[in-house]
């Protein structure tokens, strides 16, 4: 653990074994500062952000600079007329959510649903502060019967924000990166992993956190899976 940097919180994904209260679930928010629906939408967040603390993580994302990358696993997901800002996506596009809803009501049954299923793989990382970024190392450990690896574009995501009203909800997406596994990770088996932020630029870095989330694409299917 780094100065100026919290612990990294460790996802526990996709198993048929772990118990569901063990996930945590992660809920991506993509926003315009400026947008209606976007305003909204705003207070629901900040709302379920106090709900769900320690049970879920609901990041917000500004959309015209985080407009590739992570808002893909929507984009992967969506099927429909032309969406309208916020993007809302739980579980890497287990679930999507687009333009004016019934926001609270919607965004906790999507996350609800997101807790509700069990984790197959197990993350456990520490983060530290270098130079202007964060460095994170990783341990991933696969609980499923199905082997992680470059068949099914198992990637490793860091995500650093920091907290505070600085956009529209509590918390506001600094930087992201991601490696994917170089090696196949059999069941029961592990595998360790360095990733380093870009640089995050102007920051309270008492308030920038970090999140380690594995993914993967399955062969043939059409969303990304967390």
């Amino acid at each position: 653990m780094g100065k100026g940097v919290s612990r990294a919180l460790f996802v526990l994904l996709l198993s048929t074994e772990a118990l569901a209260e063990e996930r945590l679930g992660v809920m991506e928010f993509f926003v315009r500062g400026s947008g209606t629906y976007c305003l909204a939408a705003a207070p629901s967040v900040i709302a379920l952000q106090d709900a769900m603390e320690g049970r879920a993580v609901v990041l917000e994302y500004p959309y015209d600079t985080f407009n590739k990358g992570r808002v893909d696993r929507f984009w992967a997901a969506y099927t429909g007329p032309s969406p309208y800002l916020p993007l809302v996506t739980v579980g890497s596009g287990f679930d999507v959510s687009q333009g004016p809803v019934d926001y609270a009501t919607r965004y906790r049954q999507m996350l609800d649903a997101e807790l509700a299923r069990p984790p197959r793989a197990a993350i456990r990382a520490f983060s530290r502060r270098l130079g202007s970024g964060v460095q994170v190392f990783a341990t991933v450990r696969n609980l499923d019967v199905a082997t992680l690896g470059p068949d099914r574009q198992s990637t490793l995501w860091l995500i650093v924000w920091e907290d505070g009203p600085i956009g529209l909800t509590k918390t506001l997406v600094r930087g992201t990166i991601s490696k994917a596994l170089a090696t196949s990770v059999p069941p029961g088996g592990t595998t360790n992993l360095t990733l380093e932020s870009p640089s995050l630029g102007s920051v309270s870095w008492q308030n920038v956190r970090t999140l380690v989330l594995l993914e993967e694409f399955p062969p043939g299917g059409s969303r990304y899976a967390p």
